[in-house]
């Protein structure tokens, strides 16, 4: 099975046929004649590989396309799914505080289900402090806390 011909290998085959062209051109023990003649077909293999050099270039460019396309899709669907992900938290925890409220309502601290076993902790309140220790004044940290 043939396999098809790469870019590289068109851009080498591209060089090595101007090559080709320089020193044909430049040989002087060809006779004019022979000098045209060979001239003629590598130039035609030169004109031939030009142009599935850009017939390989402009599928590659295409390639590169889809690929950025794609990129493109991947980062907006891995965006949708984020915020679908936000949704289903926010969903839980304002579920979450809806099922506690109305617990601590109905006077019910505890719930043994079949699949699930619900209980209302007391935990006692606390203060989230954003200073160090060292700046809290005296008076404050002689009270219980």
């Amino acid at each position: 099975m043939n396999q098809p011909t790469r870019l590289w290998e068109l851009s080498e085959e591209i060089q090595q046929l101007e090559d080709a062209i320089a020193l044909i051109s430049e040989d002087d023990s060809l006779t004019d004649e022979d000098r045209e003649t060979k001239l003629q077909e590598t130039f035609s293999e030169w004109l031939s590989a030009g142009d599935s050099f850009k017939v390989k270039a402009e599928q590659v460019a295409a390639y590169i396309r889809h690929q950025e396309a794609l990129a493109i899709a991947r980062k907006l669907e891995s965006k949708r799914i984020r915020t679908l992900a936000e949704q289903a938290e926010n969903t839980a925890t304002r579920l979450r505080h809806y099922l506690t409220n109305q617990m601590l309502r109905s006077g019910i601290d505890r719930i043994d289900g079949v699949t699930v076993k619900i209980g209302l902790r007391k935990k006692p309140p606390r203060v989230m402090l954003n200073v160090p220790p060292e700046k809290i004044p005296p008076l404050v940290c002689q009270g219980d806390l």
